[in-house]
């Protein structure tokens, strides 16, 4: 474990009353992993008051390159000093309201608010209002200017966290009461400013706001175990999470990760089952600092770039790794259909499955040009969507079952659509032009919103190169991650 670098314990003088403490921290920019573990505020929470919350913003603009009000409460951090999507933050201007609702009165005993930026974006600068909701003249609303003191709402502590020489950083900061509670609330507002006016980009990347309910620990959070298992349909199939060597992306495989696979490996194999197959009744996930690429799989062990995952978390990450259940699904034997056919049914499944329609990624005009059926991945994907709308919604589920029982060849496709492969192939070229609509499948929407991406290349490595991207990927200002840098330079966009 590395010794972070802490700034002293700071007391407000700010307080509702004599009881109530507010204590700031901050962790230099470059602290090693885990950088939001603090000495006197403890970590982010998996699990609070404010996990099912619903925040609102009153006014203000939410920054569209931020991760939006969920990054809130999702229980991630970010892992790099300027990772917007793993943040909130208003739009450029002069900060904003942002409001809590924990849906019914909570004893409250603490409330925590984590940030980080490697700039000025970093510090705090917010007053904390409390409300039960039950005042006379209570206003669920007060917009700006109004006080919300004169509405029915409690002030509670002044947050300000910037100091001399010290911009950037991780800051975490505890409204607490060790001895009982805050109070007995529903509504908490955050009237939020600026870090600074010079200019108008100074609005803190919050990472995270916790609700710590009366009677709970204030002690730090266990970490996720580094090797997890866990049931599917109810104990019929099982799987391996290992991240061991990756304990940075422990938080995001446990709650946004594993959730899905747990939902879609069973939607998988029903979307590609056949006679008398019988599925992998478990197969593993790890995430590993020297692999290279993105992804591969090897008959039911998914193989995964700690690298390339670290920068895609909030896109293409859970979608690549549907992608690789897929090929533990498939299981194809001898003779093996060619790669672009089993690559093509891997990319079908998830951009015309699991991905929701409006992030599903399309050829662009230089693609559509040289678009070829059997260029693999997302263009084949296309291709069977194709396919699958001017034939039937089976059509995929009935080339994956006669791949399986090894009759590929290229007259399989005749024999299922009545037409030979180049005609198919020479009429979707044809079509490209048109608009496409969404395939007719029971599953079109996906438990995540993501920016998916997928090239062909080898062993299911997926690119990093396309412009959708390039404002996320920033080097990983970590000390931790830097002592690996040579593993980080073989993880080159392919």
């Amino acid at each position: 474990m590395h010794r972070l670098a802490l700034l002293p314990l700071l007391l407000t003088a700010t307080m509702a009353n004599a009881e109530v403490k507010v204590i700031s921290e901050r962790n230099d920019p470059a602290t090693p992993f885990p950088a939001f573990r603090f000495r006197n505020v403890p970590s982010p929470r998996r699990a609070d008051a404010a996990q099912n919350a619903t925040f609102s913003i009153l006014d203000g603009t939410v920054d569209p390159n931020s991760g939006g009000l969920h990054a809130l409460q999702d229980g991630l951090t970010p892992l790099d000093a300027d990772q917007p999507s793993l943040n909130f933050f208003f739009a450029l201007g002069q900060g904003g309201r942002l409001k809590l609702d924990l849906r019914h009165p909570v004893d409250i005993q603490a409330i925590n608010s984590y940030s980080r930026h490697n700039r000025e974006r970093g510090p705090q600068v917010y007053t904390l209002y409390a409300s039960e909701g039950a005042a006379p003249g209570f206003n669920p609303q007060p917009h700006r200017p109004i006080d919300p003191q004169s509405v029915g709402w409690k002030w509670m502590a002044k947050v300000d966290t910037r100091s001399a020489g010290a911009a950037g950083g991780l800051y975490a900061v505890s409204i607490q009461d060790t001895a009982k509670s805050l109070g007995r609330f529903r509504y908490l507002l955050f009237d939020i400013g600026p870090t600074e006016t010079t200019n108008n980009i100074g609005n803190t990347f919050y990472s995270e706001i916790d609700v710590i309910e009366a009677g709970k620990s204030l002690a730090q959070e266990a970490p996720p175990a580094p090797v997890m298992e866990y049931p599917i349909a109810g104990g019929r199939y099982h799987f391996q999470l290992n991240v061991a060597d990756t304990p940075e992306l422990a938080l995001w495989a446990s709650q946004i990760l594993a959730p899905v696979v747990q939902d879609w490996y069973p939607k998988i194999i029903a979307q590609l089952n056949s006679p008398g197959y019988s599925p992998p009744r478990q197969f593993t996930i790890t995430f590993r600092q020297d692999k290279e690429g993105a992804a591969t799989t090897r008959g039911t062990d998914i193989t995964s770039a700690a690298a390339w995952y670290r920068k895609n978390l909030q896109t293409q990450g859970v979608g690549s790794i549907i992608h690789e259940m897929v090929h533990v699904v498939q299981q194809y034997g001898n003779p093996r259909p060619p790669l672009w056919v089993t690559e093509g049914i891997a990319d079908y499944i998830r951009f015309y499955r699991y991905e929701p329609q409006a992030q599903r990624p399309d050829l662009s005009p230089a693609d559509l040009a040289q678009a070829h059926y059997d260029a693999g991945y997302r263009t084949t994907a296309r291709f069977l969507d194709w396919v699958t709308r001017q034939t039937r919604p089976s059509f995929v589920e009935e080339l994956n079952a006669q791949i399986r029982q090894g009759h590929y060849d290229d007259r399989l496709w005749q024999n299922l659509t009545g037409k030979p492969l180049p005609e198919l192939g020479a009429k979707w070229q044809q079509s490209l032009a048109a608009p496409t609509p969404a395939a007719p499948t029971a599953e079109t929407t996906a438990p995540h919103s993501h920016e998916p991406l997928m090239s062909p290349a080898s062993s299911c490595a997926v690119s990093t190169t396309y412009n959708s991207m390039i404002q996320r990927l920033t080097a990983i200002a970590t000390a931790w991650v830097r002592s690996r840098a040579c593993s980080l330079a073989r993880s080159r966009p392919i």
